[in-house]
């Protein structure tokens, strides 16, 4: 579908046509109620969807259930000027069913009078972002079951020598609560014979 971007002037509309369809992130453009108008390569491969399916179709067919409700927050406050653009984390819906974790920058592309033509989404994918951040998360779930049931006293000091966690058993060894050490700097906590080694 041929669209225009605000009735620029013929050489700056084919500029930005270039730079629109050559840009390796997904971009797209948007009527103002939600209808695709037209989708970059980057981002019909993004979505598995054809450029000319996703032509016509309202972006909430594609986006995600769970994230419907707060895109439409997003574009009302847009539409009333309350925002002239905004960015989001939402999940597309992939043509195979997929849900694809995206960083979405929505800007709006008024005429002469104010009014909101057009919409303007840059839409950069985070499945591999995402993918990072839940495996980091199970790593640290493994490490705090493995060190709160270990059965050897433990404990996590800073940088400036004061307990941030303890195990179990380190709270048994030393016969206080973590709420006695947290906090505190760990030679409060050593013989005084040892303190000076400790200190090294």
């Amino acid at each position: 579908m041929s669209v225009g971007f605000l009735d620029r002037p013929a050489e700056s509309d084919a500029r930005f046509r270039s730079l629109f369809d050559a840009s390796p992130i997904g971009m797209a453009v948007f009527e103002p109620g939600g209808a695709w108008l037209r989708a970059n390569a980057a981002a019909v491969e993004l979505l598995g969807y054809s450029a000319a399916e996703l032509a016509g179709s309202d972006v909430g067919s594609v986006t995600h259930p769970d994230d419907r409700a707060a895109d439409r927050t997003h574009l009302d406050d847009l539409l009333a000027g309350r925002v002239d653009g905004y960015r989001t984390h939402k999940r597309f819906v992939h043509r195979d069913g997929q849900p694809v974790p995206c960083l979405v920058g929505v800007t709006a592309l008024r005429d002469e009078t104010g009014e909101v033509r057009q919409l303007l989404a840059q839409i950069v994918d985070r499945t591999g972002v995402v993918a990072t951040e839940e495996a980091l998360h199970r790593s640290e779930e493994q490490f705090r079951t493995a060190f709160d049931a270990s059965p050897l006293g433990s404990a996590l000091t800073g940088p400036d020598g004061r307990f941030r966690r303890v195990n179990p058993a380190f709270e048994a060894m030393l016969d206080r609560p973590a709420a006695d050490l947290i906090d505190h700097h760990f030679t409060e906590f050593t013989h005084p014979d040892d303190r000076t080694a400790s200190e090294v």
